[in-house]
């Protein structure tokens, strides 16, 4: 009489596997700080410290407003909130959500991921 049917497939004992030492490398997009487009402004205002504390969209487009005399359009505020989430997406900067509104702020990594001013 057969009392465990899978007695007999299973293997009884410990296994282990052990992996020797191993190492992992990443390689991240370093980008160019100017003021030819949305992004290098925007990583402009980085670079000068502007997201050491969090700013939500309002902040930021008052200050692209301030120095480059540009309109906050519709247009540009969305145009600026895409490159955001494109640095978001990089690991440049980062987000949280906060009072119903996402604040971004730079990531310990930003200064050596930009070059430029």
């Amino acid at each position: 009489m057969l009392l465990n049917p899978l007695a007999y497939l299973l293997p009884c004992g410990t296994y282990r596997h052990t992996a020797g030492p191993f190492q992992v490398s990443v390689d991240h997009e370093v980008v160019e700080a100017n003021e030819n487009d949305w992004t290098g402004k925007i990583l402009v205002l980085g670079s000068e410290g502007f997201f050491d504390e969090g700013k939500g969209i309002d902040k930021i487009m008052g200050e692209l407003v301030r120095r480059y005399n540009i309109t906050d359009s519709g247009g540009n505020r969305s145009t600026v909130d895409q490159r955001l989430d494109e640095l978001v997406a990089k690991g440049i900067l980062d987000r949280k959500s906060e009072a119903n509104q996402w604040i971004c702020f730079a990531t310990p990594e930003f200064e050596e991921r930009v070059r430029g001013t």
